[in-house]
This record gives structure tokens, sequence and C-alpha cells, in this order.
């Protein structure tokens, strides 16, 4: 079982990120590659979450696609939509 601690800065997104790999069913992969890549991405003071979100989609995650799943009740993030592109 795992359970998110979003404590720090930039922590939810990285919850959400997990969430959408779990929906797509690419849990394992993304967690290994943000974990192998957290000291790119997750500093405590600034945390850059577009290179969190890079390194998801090298994983196997498909960034483009929207989650829009209904919440389970085990779940404490729901994904509406992975990510917002800009026009």
């Amino acid at each position: 079982m795992l359970r998110y601690a979003t404590f720090h800065e930039g922590s939810e997104e990285a919850a959400r990120i997990l969430e959408a790999a779990r929906m797509q069913g690419v849990f394992q992969p993304v967690l290994e590659a943000l974990f192998e890549a957290q000291p790119m991405w997750a500093s405590h003071a600034r945390p850059n979450l577009a290179k969190a979100w890079e390194t998801a989609r090298a994983a196997g995650l498909n960034v483009a696609r929207p989650a829009r799943y209904p919440c389970r009740a085990s779940t404490q993030y729901c994904v509406k939509t992975l990510r917002t592109e800009k026009p």
C-alpha cells in the first residue's frame, strides 16, 4: 500500500501524476522513474514539476490523455485533466 504524504510544495502535483499513472496502468514504471529522477525535479524550495511530468511521460504516461474517471473512495486525489495545454 502506498499513501501520499503531500507535505512539501509540489507534492500534490506529484501525487496527481502518480494517480494518472495508476489510472493508465503504468504506475510502477512512473513511480520508479520519479524516484530515480527526484534529485532533478524535487527541490523542497522550488520543485520543477515540468521535469516531473517529462520524467513520467518518458516512463510511459500519456500526458495528453484526459483522465476523467470517477474517484474511488480510497483515492485521495482525482485527476480532472492530466495537463492543461496552453494554446
